[in-house]
């Protein structure tokens, strides 16, 4: 399954995927590719309740999965869900806080509901864990700008 999604080939990713599941329902990367195909898949179609659904399995058969809640974390703020989206990347940070993904993921939620001091926090906070993280630091020049730092 995770080779049809590297190549882009949903349809048969989730057939394979879904298999996988039916043999190891558990599995947390599976439900991690299968939502992240889901999301891929049906963001073409724009209906991502599947890709939602299968994050949250990823996440509730390993809380330290953090790129299942990133992604959850993404398609919220796709949605305008800030607070599930900051619930989220909270929960995500309480179970690894060395991971800057969600704590930019956090830094782009508040972006959106005009935070822009913790979303400038946020950035600094996932540059000092990574200070190569190419989307904290892009995010904190928008945030400088507006703020005028």
């Amino acid at each position: 399954g995770l080779q049809y999604y590297k190549n882009r080939d949903y349809p048969k990713a989730v057939e394979y995927l879904k298999k996988a599941l039916e043999l190891n329902p558990g599995n947390a990367y599976a439900h991690y590719y299968l939502g992240a195909t889901y999301k891929d898949y049906t963001e073409m179609v724009d209906n991502l309740a599947a890709s939602i659904k299968e994050f949250e399995a990823a996440i509730a058969a390993d809380q330290n999965l953090i790129p299942a809640y990133t992604m959850l974390a993404s398609i919220y703020i796709k949605q305008g869900k800030f607070e599930k989206a900051e619930a989220i990347c909270k929960k995500a940070i309480e179970a690894n806080s060395e991971d800057p993904e969600p704590r930019y993921y956090l830094a782009e939620s508040y972006f959106h509901r005009e935070m822009y001091e913790q979303a400038r926090e946020e950035c600094k906070r996932a540059l000092r864990i990574d200070p190569s993280h190419a989307e904290s630091r892009h995010l904190l020049t928008k945030v400088n700008k507006i703020l005028e730092y």
